[in-house]
C-alpha cells in the first residue's frame, strides 16, 4: 500500500460524502454563520474538491457536526472503507 494514494482515496470519499450531503453554499452558511460571496463560494468549492485540496480533521469535523446526515454515517461509510 501506498500511503500517498491511500490518504487521497480517504480525501476523496469523504469530501464526496460531503457534497453529497450538502450543497457548497449551504454548507459554507452552515460553518460560518453567513452567505458567501462568489469569491468566498468559489474558494469554499476548492477546499471541497479533492484535486485541489487535502482536508485536515479539524474541516472534517466541523462538516460532520453541522451536517446531521454526516453524522448518521458510519467512519467506513465517510471514508468508503470496504
Amino acid at each position: 500500500m501506498d500511503p500517498s494514494t491511500d490518504g487521497k482515496r480517504f480525501a476523496e470519499a469523504a469530501l464526496g460524502a460531503i457534497r453529497d450531503a450538502i450543497s457548497p453554499r449551504e454548507l459554507y452558511v452552515a460553518l460560518y454563520g453567513a452567505e458567501p460571496s462568489r469569491q468566498e463560494l468559489q474558494a469554499f468549492r476548492n477546499r471541497l474538491n479533492p484535486a485541489r485540496s487535502n482536508p485536515g480533521a479539524d474541516f472534517l469535523g466541523r462538516c460532520v457536526e453541522s451536517v446531521p446526515e454526516l453524522r448518521s454515517m458510519t467512519l467506513s461509510e465517510f471514508f468508503a472503507l470496504s
